[in-house]
């Protein structure tokens, strides 16, 4: 997806607390990153912050973002990003201040948080499928592929990401021959369990 293809609408920051500041008119810059080989969305703002945001609220890390956006495909949209990282803290004058927030997904946190034993059967669709439903409580869609072949396997405390990376290593398309699967997140469709090959044949066929 284009960077100019997004429109922000509204940008809020709050804490644990329940402070809240509306900070849209404060970013001078955003970059939001996706990747098929990342299993979640990440994202930086540059903020000039003349309204003492940083020391009113203030920020540690852990705070909440909430984007209001929306693109060409889709209806007014909300993201929830995690401050991780505070960077490049620099006075300009006693009264403004500009930083870097960098944020990921906040099923990021919610992943580290949730390492889990259990047994599942199925394709590894369908236990992508099971698995995130059981752990993620999100209004972001799941787009999944059907993969070929059952399997069954005791998850040994591992959180969910990492047994959805397993079984992506180790699915194979139903018209593909090789393991080629990617679970990742994107603006556009939330999360993605797909293989490489139906990415490129779709491409291909859009292409043409």
């Amino acid at each position: 997806m284009q960077a100019n293809t997004i429109e922000i609408q509204n940008l809020t920051i709050s804490n644990f607390k329940g402070s809240s500041y509306d900070i849209t008119d404060l970013i001078v810059e955003t970059n939001i990153f996706e990747d098929i080989f990342s299993n979640t969305l990440s994202a930086s703002f540059v903020v000039v912050d003349s309204s003492g945001v940083l020391a009113n609220l203030p920020v540690v890390g852990q705070e909440l973002i909430q984007m209001t956006f929306k693109t060409p495909f889709t209806r007014l949209s909300v993201v929830k990003l995690l401050v991780y990282k505070l960077e490049n803290v620099s006075q300009i004058n006693s009264h403004t201040t500009t930083y870097i927030l960098h944020t990921l997904s906040s099923e990021s946190i919610d992943n580290i948080l949730k390492p889990f034993s259990k047994y599942y059967n199925g394709t590894s669709s369908q236990i992508v499928q099971t698995c995130f439903n059981d752990f993620f409580k999100t209004d972001k869609k799941l787009n999944i592929e059907p993969s070929r072949f059952s399997t069954e396997i005791i998850v040994p405390y591992w959180t969910p990401f990492y047994l959805f990376n397993w079984l992506a290593a180790r699915s194979i398309s139903i018209q593909g021959s090789q393991p080629s699967f990617v679970f990742y997140e994107t603006m556009k469709d939330g999360f993605n369990f797909k293989s490489i090959e139906s990415m490129l044949k779709t491409q291909s066929q859009t292409k043409w």
